[in-house]
């Protein structure tokens, strides 16, 4: 297996990163932030992550969000301080978590279960078992539905990530098969999937009102009744985009228009 290692802590990831050697775990980097190690983590493909669970930057588990746009997603080993809660790591097989100090017998425990995360894609990827594919995909989801709110949208741009504060996004749009946030400042392509933030946005703040687009419900200006069953919404930038049917009147209740029942 292929490991990166991230922490600002010169002397964690050298001590992590021998014993991952004596384990006969391939070290292939490690780096100090946020920006290299989604960077590194693009650029080596390891089948591993470990991960400070306070990074600078944002939390462990809002790196692990932004970790999720990779087409190969490592599995990812949280190193927490031992009165930091690992309760959310442990509800997700996407997770492992390390309590430090580090020890022999947690970073044994730790690596067979990536291990075997790293065999079920191994083996997707080898014999293309739809079943596995989409219990992966599932997990993913899963994981994103429970994070914690974010401040900021997380979007890697080359080898830099734009911290988006989610007062900036509009909407988020799909476009030619990739989804892209607008913003004022302009429209920034993602690797996410519209799916992917319709479960990492906060619910209470935006609404996925068509196939194509999640719109952040307080820049919401003007409602359309075109006929024929068709409707559309103007945001606060003036922009239009479509609203499907069966969401226009979810649309109307969070709008205040139309009272729940």
């Amino acid at each position: 297996m292929k490991a990166l290692v991230i922490d600002d802590e010169p002397l964690v990831r050298l001590h992590l990163r021998s014993m991952l050697e004596a384990k006969s775990v391939e070290v292939v980097g490690d780096c100090s932030t946020v920006i290299e190690g989604l960077t590194l983590a693009e650029d080596l493909t390891p089948d591993i992550i470990f991960l400070d669970f306070l990074i600078p930057g944002m939390t462990g588990l809002q790196m692990v969000a932004a970790l999720q746009s990779l087409d190969r997603v490592p599995f990812t080993i949280l190193v927490m301080a031992g009165n930091e809660n690992p309760v959310a790591a442990l509800e997700f097989s996407t997770l492992e978590y390390l309590s430090t100090p580090i020890s022999l017998e947690g970073l044994e425990s730790a690596l067979e279960r990536a291990g075997t995360r790293v065999a079920e894609i191994s083996m997707r990827d080898s014999v293309g078992n739809a079943a596995s594919e989409q219990s992966l995909a599932m997990d993913d989801d899963a994981f994103i539905q429970n994070l914690t709110t974010l401040a900021h949208l997380p979007i890697r741009e080359g080898s830099s990530v734009r911290l988006l504060l989610l007062e900036e996004v509009i909407c988020a749009i799909t476009r030619q098969n990739r989804v892209f946030v607008r913003t004022r400042d302009g429209d920034f392509k993602t690797y996410y999937s519209l799916t992917q933030l319709e479960a990492l946005l906060p619910a209470d703040r935006f609404l996925r009102i068509h196939d194509t687009c999640i719109v952040q419900l307080e820049l919401v200006r003007e409602l359309h009744n075109l006929g024929s069953n068709s409707y559309s919404v103007r945001l606060s930038d003036g922009y239009f985009t479509p609203v499907s049917r069966s969401q226009y009147r979810e649309l109307q209740i969070c709008v205040g228009i139309t009272p729940a029942v």
